[in-house]
């Protein structure tokens, strides 16, 4: 049970967090044209039996990574099933969480390429967990 004197200081630093969050949603990097990229993609299996795996997708200009795109995903019956996923768009690294794709969760802002590396350690990371989660437990959160 929260104290009365304590409820109004829980809600202004609620209020205050929310709106740090709102004004820190969007980063200031726009990546080139996917066409002037040169693209790669490769899978990392995260079980023996190559049930659930790790999918990525990249595009660099040059040398920098420019953008990318990674994936959770786990063997259907005749089929991969995207189970969470990480892309970048509008100045975010963001993850679509296993338990709603169409949510996402701000990983990390993107103000130039320099930020590309940092996000895609960031995201490989945070996927690295989910699947070894789905792997050693059979399911994606604390349901």
């Amino acid at each position: 049970m929260v104290r009365r004197d304590q409820q109004p200081r829980r809600d202004e630093k609620r209020a205050q967090r929310e709106v740090e969050r709102a004004l820190l949603t969007h980063g200031s990097y726009q990546p080139p044209p996917r066409g002037e990229c040169r693209a790669k993609t490769w899978f990392q299996s995260i079980d023996d039996a190559d049930t659930i795996r790790i999918y990525f997708r990249t595009w660099r200009k040059g040398s920098v990574l420019a953008d990318f795109a990674l994936s959770v995903e786990i063997a259907d019956v005749n089929r991969w099933t995207i189970v969470a996923r990480v892309d970048c768009t509008g100045g975010t690294c963001h993850l679509h969480p296993p338990e709603d794709l169409d949510r996402h969760e701000v990983l990390m802002l993107l103000n130039d390429a320099g930020d590309m590396r940092t996000a895609f350690t960031v995201a490989y990371e945070r996927l690295a967990q989910i699947s070894r989660m789905i792997r050693d437990t059979g399911r994606s959160d604390d349901e």
